[in-house]
């Protein structure tokens, strides 16, 4: 399992917590124009995207998030996966 694998899965679960309506870019279908997501101008983000430019270290994940990523990524691919979950992901 890699890490879009269980963004897709945030989003098909908890999508309002993990990815707030109009946070990000979307296409309305109707106007088929591209409508801006909020995250651009919130100026200094207070919430959502955090702002990497504040020197607080490296940008890299700690060891307890890598943890915790591959420990859902372990359930995810042998007790808590489902029947059907490799048919729908095309590993390129």
């Amino acid at each position: 399992m890699t890490w879009w694998h269980l963004h897709n899965w945030l989003i098909a679960t908890s999508s309002i917590q993990y990815l707030p309506p109009g946070s990000v870019v979307t296409e309305n279908n109707t106007t088929c124009q591209i409508v801006p997501g909020s995250w651009r101008n919130n100026g200094r983000n207070t919430e959502g995207m955090g702002d990497i430019t504040s020197g607080i270290g490296s940008n890299n994940y700690s060891n307890e998030a890598g943890k915790l990523r591959d420990s859902y990524a372990d359930y995810f691919m042998d007790s808590g996966s489902v029947p059907w979950q490799l048919k729908m992901i095309s590993v390129e």
